[in-house]
């Protein structure tokens, strides 16, 4: 009797490979696939089952992100989750049973790094419209392309009216480059190949260290707390060097321990 009372919730990951693989992806009519932020690249349809709960046949046409999901799956289950930090995500789970209303964060924004390096895809999606950002960095020249969408009438992305909306355009680029400057400077690039020399361990279940067998202090990359206000004057917006501050909210740009 446990399927009757358990939550199946059956995604999948960011859409099918269409242009760099040979694995058959298909996101018609959605544009693009894995690793781009065309709607193909980050929209896929989900299932969640819990019988006597949720209603069979519903469905439900919302836009939830994956980081929706434990906020919701937590909600659902009556499970606190016991976060220290803010969650970015939304229970959304009163829209899912009851089909309430759930206050929408203001925007959505997803970035990829791969998987080629130097090319770029980022994507802000605010209401109906959505900006596509795509960043190529060459060796000595970075190239920048905005697109602008209506996802109400062109949920495809078959027409640009970015020379149409350029005070959008403007918006939803200035909320990118917060988002991005959020992050660490070194960037969220996924690299597809290993550092020279590395070789895997032999057991993956002894690989992993605890606390108490690794050295008490952090490594020397790891900035002073003296040090963090000057080092984020250098490096101004291009990415922050600790993670719990934001330099707009912060008194004087600064962030600080």
């Amino acid at each position: 009797g446990i399927a009757d009372d358990t939550i199946v919730l059956f995604l999948s990951d960011n859409g099918g490979e269409v242009v760099w693989g040979t694995s058959g992806g298909e996101n018609y009519p959605l544009r693009g696939g894995k690793g781009s932020t065309y709607e193909g690249g980050i929209r896929v349809m989900a299932i969640m089952r819990w019988p006597g709960k949720l209603a069979a046949g519903a469905q439900w046409e919302s836009m939830m992100t994956v980081m929706d999901v434990m906020p919701t799956l937590s909600a659902a289950a009556g499970v606190p989750l016991g976060n220290q930090w803010p969650l970015d995500g939304r229970n959304m789970w009163p829209a899912i049973r009851d089909a309430r209303s759930v206050a929408h964060p203001g925007r959505f924004i997803v970035g990829s790094e791969t998987p080629i390096h130097g090319s770029i895809a980022l994507a802000a999606v605010e209401d109906r419209w959505k900006l596509v950002q795509l960043i190529s960095e060459d060796l000595t020249d970075i190239t920048v392309i905005n697109e602008l969408f209506d996802l109400h009438t062109d949920p495809n992305e078959e027409h640009d009216l970015a020379t149409e909306h350029p005070e959008i355009v403007q918006r939803l680029v200035g909320h990118v480059h917060h988002w991005r400057s959020r992050y660490p400077i070194s960037g969220t690039r996924h690299e597809l190949m290993p550092p020279p020399g590395w070789r895997a361990p032999r057991d993956w279940n002894k690989s992993m260290k605890r606390l108490d067998e690794l050295q008490a202090a952090p490594a020397p990359g790891m900035a002073p707390p003296s040090a963090l206000p000057s080092l984020d004057l250098m490096h101004g917006a291009r990415g922050r060097l600790i993670y719990d501050c934001d330099p707009q909210s912060a008194p004087d740009g600064l962030c600080r321990q």
